[in-house]
C-alpha cells in the first residue's frame, strides 16, 4: 500500500511538471544584475555639492543683553512720547471753554460759601417750619394697640368652628360577610373538586382504615408493548452500569501501577535530600551563618549610606557652590576675552 501510494505521488508529480511547460514553478529564473550607469562628464559638472555657509556672527554675540537694553531703550522712548503727546493734547474749543466757565463758578460760588459763613451768627436760633400744611404725625403705637384690642374683640364674639366627623360610604353600605360564608360552605359540599384523586366534590373527605394485609391490585391494567419496553430499558441500564464499573476497575489498576512505578523508580535514583541529621544540622548551621554575614554586610552598608548622607551639604548650599562655579567660569572667561582684546586678537573671538 505504501509503493503504491508513492507510486500515485511521484505520478501526479509528474504530469504537473509535464503541464506547466514551458514554466517552472519549482525554480526561480535568474534575475540580471544591472550595473550603475557611468556618469558623463557633463552630469558630474552639474552635479550639486554641499559646502557649508559661515556662521553667522550672530551665534557668538550676547543676544540676550542685547536684547534687555533694547527693551530699556524702548520703554524711555515711550514714556518719553506719552508725555510730548500729553503735554500737546487740548480740548475742543466749545469743551475747553465749558472748563474754564466752570472753573470759574466754582471759585465764585466758593467765596459766596466763605462770606455767608462769616455774616452768619452763631448764637442765632432758628427753628425751620417743616410741611406747616400738613397735620401734627400721628400716635401710631397708640393706633397699634387700639387695633389690636378690636380684633380680639372681634375673634371673641364669632363661634369658633366645631369638628364634624366625615360621612363614610363604607359605614353606610350593609355586612354581607354572613352571606359570603355560607356561599363558601355550600359551594365545599356541591361544586366538584379540582386536584386529582378527588373527582366528586369540595367536602371534607372521610377515609376509611384500610385492613393489613395484601395491597389491592393495580387500577391500571400494563400491555406486552409496555413490559418489553421496560425490560430492555432495564436491560440497557444494567449494561451501562457494567460498563462504567469496568472503566473504574481500570482506572484503579492504572493508578495502582503508576505509584509502583514511581516507587521503583525513587528506589533506582540516589536521593536528593539529606537523610543523616548530622549533614542536616551542618546545613543549617551554614544557612544561619550566611544570613549572619549577609545581615553584617548590609548594616556596614546602611551605616556607611547615612554617613555620606550626613556629610552631603544642603540643596542651597549646592545650589550656590554651583552659582559660584558658574560666576567665576564667566570672570575667567571675561578675563581671557579680555587678554586677547588687549593683546590685539578680538577678532577671534568676534569672528
Amino acid at each position: 500500500a505504501q509503493a503504491r501510494r508513492e507510486q500515485i505521488v511521484s505520478e501526479r508529480r509528474k504530469n504537473l511538471r509535464e503541464q506547466e511547460k514551458p514554466f517552472s514553478f519549482q525554480t526561480r529564473p535568474p534575475v540580471p544584475r544591472r550595473r550603475p550607469r557611468v556618469k558623463t562628464r557633463d552630469e558630474e559638472a552639474l552635479e550639486y555639492k554641499f559646502k557649508a555657509a559661515p556662521v553667522p556672527p550672530a551665534v557668538s554675540m550676547r543676544i540676550y543683553e542685547q536684547m534687555q537694553r533694547d527693551e530699556a531703550v524702548r520703554r524711555e522712548r515711550v514714556n518719553r512720547v506719552a508725555q510730548e503727546k500729553l503735554a500737546a493734547a487740548s480740548l475742543p474749543p466749545r469743551m475747553e471753554l465749558y472748563d474754564k466757565m466752570g472753573k470759574v463758578n466754582a471759585v465764585a460760588h466758593k467765596q459766596e460759601l466763605s462770606g455767608a459763613s462769616a455774616s452768619v451768627n452763631v448764637a442765632e436760633t432758628f427753628k425751620p417750619k417743616i410741611n406747616p400744611m400738613s397735620p401734627a404725625i400721628p400716635p401710631f403705637q397708640e393706633m397699634q394697640k387700639r387695633f389690636e384690642h378690636e380684633l380680639a374683640k372681634r375673634k371673641q364674639s364669632v363661634p369658633p368652628t366645631r369638628a364634624q366627623p366625615f360621612s363614610m360610604y363604607t359605614d353606610q353600605r350593609p355586612n354581607r360577610m354572613d352571606r359570603v360564608l355560607r356561599d363558601i360552605e355550600r359551594d365545599a359540599l356541591v361544586l366538584p373538586e379540582q386536584r386529582w384523586p378527588h373527582a366528586s366534590t369540595r367536602a371534607p373527605t372521610k377515609y376509611d382504615k384500610v385492613a393489613m394485609g395484601t395491597p389491592p391490585p393495580s387500577a391500571y391494567r400494563t400491555t406486552l408493548a409496555a413490559e418489553l419496553r421496560r425490560a430492555s430499558l432495564e436491560d440497557e441500564q444494567e449494561l451501562r452500569r457494567a460498563i462504567e464499573r469496568q472503566k473504574m476497575d481500570e482506572d484503579r489498576a492504572r493508578t495502582e501501577k503508576q505509584k509502583r512505578i514511581q516507587k521503583e523508580v525513587a528506589a533506582v535514583l540516589k536521593p536528593t535530600f539529606v537523610t543523616d541529621e548530622s549533614q542536616r544540622l551542618k546545613r543549617r548551621e551554614q544557612f544561619l551563618e550566611d544570613m549572619r554575614e549577609r545581615k553584617e554586610n548590609w548594616e556596614r552598608t546602611k551605616k556607611q549610606i547615612e554617613t555620606n548622607v550626613h556629610k552631603r551639604p544642603y540643596l542651597f548650599e549646592q545650589a550656590s557652590a554651583a552659582v559660584h562655579a558658574d560666576r567665576a567660569r564667566q570672570e575667567r572667561l571675561e578675563q581671557f576675552e579680555q587678554t586677547l582684546r588687549d593683546n590685539g586678537l578680538g577678532d577671534l573671538i568676534d569672528g
